[in-house]
C-alpha cells in the first residue's frame, strides 16, 4: 500500500517538474507578450457594400436552414443540411475573421 502511495506520489512530482522546466525552458505562456502572429494573414479589404450583402445573404441562407430542418424534421434529406451549412459558415467566418 505504501509503495503504490509512493510511486503515484513519484509520479506527480516527475510531471510537475516536467511542467516547470518546461515552463522556465521557453520564458512564459504562449500569447502573453502580447505580440501575436495572426494566422492566417489579414486577407484583401472588401467594401461594406459588398460586405452588407454578403451578411445579408449568409443570414438569409442561415434562415432558410432553420425552416428546412424544422419543416423536414425526419426526412432523410435532413442528412444533406450539413453540406449547405458549409458555405454559409464559410462567409460568415470570411466576414467575421477578415480572411478574404
Amino acid at each position: 500500500m505504501k509503495l503504490e502511495i509512493r510511486r503515484k506520489w513519484t509520479f506527480v512530482l516527475k510531471q510537475t517538474l516536467g511542467a516547470l522546466f518546461c515552463f522556465l525552458l521557453f520564458g512564459s505562456v504562449p500569447g502573453a507578450s502580447g505580440a501575436v502572429n495572426r494566422v492566417p494573414p489579414p486577407g484583401i479589404k472588401i467594401s461594406q457594400t459588398d460586405r452588407g450583402r454578403l451578411e445579408a445573404g449568409a443570414a438569409r441562407l442561415a434562415g432558410e436552414i432553420t425552416q428546412l430542418r424544422a419543416s423536414q424534421k425526419g426526412l432523410p434529406t435532413v442528412a444533406f443540411l450539413p453540406d449547405i451549412e458549409i458555405f454559409q459558415k464559410a462567409v460568415h467566418w470570411a466576414l467575421t475573421y477578415d480572411e478574404f
